[in-house]
């Protein structure tokens, strides 16, 4: 793209900021005073230059400090400009040392890290609002409504550690979105989707789907009413006995972690029903190998491998036995309308109340209650 082109796209990004309240973004306070920001982004070039860098160009620097609050250089705090201007120049004293001012050269750059924001418990993530909110302007579905909402969205963004331009180019985490949030101040069409909640584009990743990732993403976005796992713990122990898949092409239709991450994180944009049962240990059908068998297929595959010796007693090798005896139960043959949830399992005759006990087995197999949770499994107490 020709400079003309972007300073083009800068203009009306700049002139579209101010109508932000009109768009009912009135959390987020755009058009801070400029004058500091040439000298800001001049001593953050030579402060944190080459694989510490936090900016990918000049004009990118000036454009996201266009956004942020000016703050008090003589209290320079919170998510402002002020605050980053005196890290950078932190970073500048030690400069001949950029093994010592990466955490600096990252509290002076877009996310602000952990020391320019009022959350330091999630560094980066008031900075990547503040950007993103005020970049992607015609973002259609953000996902939230306010900025704290996006706050507590990024929360579950996987964290990769300090933030530098080179590191936020790709894979799915919360530098990669930071990364194009800042670009979309430039190009907000080749940028805002990567920059968004659910990952996409440059930000999707590729690999096997991350376990850590899966739970800490379904704990934030399915909670309360629409918790799906009791513990983190509970969580990582289902994860652990599914087949991973493709965090890029499992969406619908795979019995894997990949599908239920998908899943997981439409309900992290604010879709917690019907997507957080998708997301569940058995995968209400929707994250299911086969749709005639939509839910006891996984359901059968948890408790073998949570309660292998009663399910051998059981069933032996017979796996089509136990597919066929799930099938009786009301709730068994429901595609994506099974809505399972930790509140509605906890007793009754139901495929539900089954699969959180599988989901116990699995997570504590040293534990004195196994047996009751496995014979509750098979229609025991508390699911007969």
């Amino acid at each position: 793209m020709s400079r003309s082109v972007r300073v083009g796209l800068a203009a009306l990004l700049w002139a579209a900021l101010a109508c932000q309240s009109i768009a009912g973004v009135e959390d987020v306070t755009y058009g801070a005073e400029t004058d500091g920001c040439a000298s800001y982004c001049a001593t953050l070039k030579e402060a944190c230059p080459g694989d510490v860098a936090v900016y990918e160009d000049d004009e990118i620097c000036e454009n996201v400090c266009k956004i942020f609050k000016a703050g008090t250089p003589s209290k320079p705090q919170g998510n402002t400009l002020a605050c980053r201007a005196e890290q950078a120049d932190v970073a500048l004293s030690f400069n001949s040392d950029l093994s010592e001012n990466r955490s600096n050269c990252e509290a002076a750059g877009p996310g602000g890290g952990d020391q320019c924001t009022i959350y330091p418990s999630t560094p980066n993530c008031e900075g990547y609002c503040t950007v993103y909110m005020a970049a992607c302007t015609n973002t259609k579905d953000w996902g939230f409504n306010t900025f704290e909402q996006c706050t507590a969205r990024c929360a579950a963004f996987p964290y990769s550690g300090t933030y530098t331009a080179a590191e936020g180019a790709k894979g799915d985490s919360l530098a990669c979105r930071l990364h194009h949030a800042t670009l979309a101040t430039v190009d907000p069409d080749n940028n805002c989707e990567s920059a968004g909640v659910r990952p996409s584009g440059e930000c999707l990743g590729s690999g096997d789907p991350s376990c850590d990732d899966y739970c800490r993403v379904n704990e934030i976005a399915c909670s309360e009413d629409f918790s799906v796992y009791e513990t983190r713990q509970q969580c990582k122990a289902v994860c652990n006995a599914l087949r991973k898949g493709d965090r890029q092409l499992d969406t619908g239709g795979q019995d894997t972690v990949g599908c239920r991450s998908y899943h997981s994180y439409f309900a992290l944009m604010g879709a917690p029903t019907p997507h957080c049962s998708h997301s569940g240990p058995a995968g209400d059908g929707v994250c299911s190998d086969d749709p005639e068998h939509p839910n006891c297929i996984a359901f059968c595959g948890l408790f073998a491998k949570g309660c292998a010796d009663a399910y051998a007693d059981v069933y032996g090798d017979d796996d089509e036995l136990c597919v066929s005896e799930c099938e009786e139960l009301d709730d068994a043959n429901v595609m994506g309308g099974n809505l399972y949830s930790i509140g509605a399992a906890q007793e009754g005759n139901t495929l539900k109340c089954r699969t959180l006990h599988a989901a116990r087995a699995l997570t504590e197999p040293r534990s004195a209650d196994m047996p009751r949770y496995c014979q509750a499994a098979l229609g025991g107490d508390p699911c007969n």
